[in-house]
């Protein structure tokens, strides 16, 4: 019942540790998210997450990605503790957790409670409930449940009490007895917190220890099955996520993202650089990130990047072939230019003999971002398609 002291005591904003708490309650429970725009919705199961990201299974369409979630801001919402938060966030890639494929979503600084209610209420019963309520002048008045939560109810009225009864009103006090199932009963004391028309607000005073602990396993459940209805309406076929060489639109030119930006695919496993190129670039192009693996550039190149950044370390021979090899993978259109740190001459020089344009290897080692964005957004506009 650990959630308990968090439905009467959550807090309206979360932020750091509580970030982490609530993903790492979410993922265990594979619980869903909301991820809108102005005008596109889906909701999927979240998978995982780390300290950058987290992980959506993804079974859109692959039109639905680049034009509906890439390059636009985005608006996530979580079920946590019996009640919803939502913040900002953005495509940052795609990827793989098991045989999944996913959206990589940025972790929002900030979430902050969206659910305007006391509490997360049910609106879908396994039975028909029955209600009756009292009122402090004796009338016996029944009513319809039309949802129900960890601190009061909404009833629907029968129209010959809706229809001007100036008895019902706000702050009456009422006796109520609710049968949600042949097990749970809620028998209690309430004051109306509204009637509008044939609908009124009910808040429970003292439900009592056992009916709160069969109540809210009650909501718990039927939480998760509203939630496993609203993932069913958004399903796709699972071939809808399949792209290959078959695929007409894998043979386009990439296109800019819906804020007129270029797409940039950064591959690179060393924070202090993703930072730092971040900065640099960040006003002028929209970026997704890859770690140096040709199976994880392979799926982010499904989102058709307009350039493509990959690290090279001097040191790793290795790595550097595998970033050479996966600059033949780049689709139509798709500038590629290469960038390391520390980089020593006889590096530079070998680098330099290859077929490779001149320009196209950036040094970091200086530091300065402004002189990286102008030889990076150079470079780019000399050899973008027109």
């Amino acid at each position: 019942m650990a959630m308990l002291s968090g439905l009467f005591g959550k807090k309206k904003e979360l932020k750091g540790d509580d970030i982490r708490t609530l993903f790492d309650t979410i993922t265990v429970l594979r619980e869903p998210v909301i991820v809108q725009t102005s005008s596109f919705k889906y909701v999927s199961d979240i998978l995982g997450y780390d300290h950058q990201a987290f992980f959506v299974k993804n079974t859109l369409s692959r039109d639905e990605v680049l034009y509906q979630i890439r390059g636009n801001q985005l608006k996530v919402h979580f079920p946590y503790e019996l009640t919803m938060y939502g913040g900002q966030s953005r495509l940052t890639g795609l990827g793989m957790v098991g045989t999944n494929h996913t959206l990589k979503l940025q972790i929002p600084q900030a979430l902050v409670q969206t659910e305007s209610r006391g509490a997360y209420r049910v609106s879908r019963f396994p039975e028909t409930p029955s209600v009756t309520f009292t009122t402090d002048n004796f009338d016996i008045i029944k009513a319809r449940l039309a949802d129900v939560s960890m601190t009061g109810a909404g009833l629907r009225l029968d129209p010959r009490w809706a229809r001007g009864n100036e008895k019902l009103a706000a702050r009456l006090h009422l006796i109520l007895d609710i049968k949600l199932t042949d097990d749970l009963r809620i028998s209690t004391t309430g004051m109306v917190r509204y009637v509008r028309g044939a609908k009124m607000g009910v808040q429970f005073e003292d439900l009592g220890k056992r009916t709160k602990d069969k109540l809210f396993k009650f909501i718990v459940q039927q939480r998760r099955e509203e939630q496993r209805a609203m993932i069913q309406l958004r399903s796709r076929f699972e071939e809808s996520q399949t792209i290959g060489d078959s695929d007409p639109a894998a043979q386009q030119p990439a296109k800019a993202s819906p804020t007129g930006k270029p797409t940039t695919l950064l591959v690179c496993d060393d924070q202090q650089q993703i930072d730092f190129l971040s900065s640099a670039l960040g006003r002028k192009f929209d970026l997704i990130f890859a770690e140096p693996s040709i199976s994880d550039i392979r799926a982010q190149l499904a989102l058709n990047p307009n350039l493509c950044l990959m690290q090279l370390k001097s040191q790793d021979q290795n790595q550097v072939r595998t970033m050479r090899k996966a600059g033949t993978l780049l689709p139509p259109g798709c500038v590629l230019m290469f960038f390391g740190q520390n980089m020593d001459e006889g590096f530079v020089q070998r680098f330099e003999s290859l077929d490779y344009p001149e320009g196209i290897l950036v040094d970091l080692t200086n530091g300065k971002k402004l002189l990286v964005f102008k030889q990076i957004q150079s470079y780019y506009d000399q050899r973008a398609p027109r």
